[in-house]
């Protein structure tokens, strides 16, 4: 099977994406890299994880917290 990559040219397309909670504006979103900043505001504190129910238990807890 050929594998194919994105433009970085480390990240292959059937890898999987992260999902990412910006902990300064509560912005869910996904990403290909662990080095992304949040698409809404530009902060780099971003919660990431393979895991989409880690992510939601992060949204609540900065709710709570907040």
């Amino acid at each position: 099977m050929e594998r194919i990559y994105y433009p970085d040219g480390v990240t292959r397309i059937a890898d999987p994406f992260y999902k990412c909670v910006c902990r300064k504006c509560m912005h869910f979103f996904w990403a290909v890299t662990n080095g992304c900043r949040c698409p809404e505001c530009g902060s780099d504190d971003v919660f990431r994880s393979f895991d989409k129910g880690e992510a939601v238990a992060e949204i609540e807890r900065l709710r709570e917290s907040g």
